[in-house]
């Protein structure tokens, strides 16, 4: 391999040429300033929204749930029946189980809000989705572990073990 201390081509060759220059803009009106089209848009038609009632949100999620059913998506129509739904002015709170529930609805999340507010003529309802915070009991087998477990019951036996000079472990 050999390398150059210089380029081979001289550096006007090196430059891209372009049909176009920064330095000469042609869309200059006579003051200086650029031109510019307005687009003209039309106003979009002010929809009245209609009162929500919580009976309604639950009438609609049902109805979702079986097109969703129809559409052969049981993980959805499950996760929709055995949701907890919190309704509050115009936010859908849907408290599921698990992570593997929250990820497969946001999935759909969007196209879900679009439907609830097609089918509940409300344009603000929007949809928040969490996971329930069950507490899960842990077993305790280590004796460390029994004994913490003791000792959050009765804070009397950590003065035992510590006035005692007591170790847990055997």
């Amino acid at each position: 391999m050999k390398y150059a201390d210089k380029p081979g081509l001289p550096f006007n060759q090196l430059k891209i040429k372009s049909s176009f220059s920064l330095s000469e803009p042609t869309n200059y009106n006579s003051k200086g300033t650029v031109t510019v089209t307005e687009i003209a848009e039309s106003p979009a038609p002010h929809i009245t929204d209609k009162v929500v009632e919580q009976q309604d949100v639950l009438a609609a999620i049902k109805k979702f749930a079986g097109i969703k059913e129809a559409e052969g998506s049981r993980q959805l129509l499950t996760i929709l029946t055995t949701a907890q739904l919190i309704f509050s002015e115009s936010l859908i709170q849907l408290i599921v189980n698990n992570e593997t529930q929250k990820e497969q609805f946001m999935v759909i999340r969007q196209s879900f809000t679009d439907w609830m507010r097609a089918e509940l003529k409300n344009s603000s309802i929007g949809v928040d989705i969490k996971i329930s915070e069950t507490e899960t009991q842990i077993k305790a087998y280590k004796p460390m572990d029994i004994f913490k477990a003791m000792s959050e019951k009765n804070p009397a036996l950590l003065e035992l073990k510590k006035r005692f000079d007591l170790e847990i472990d055997y």
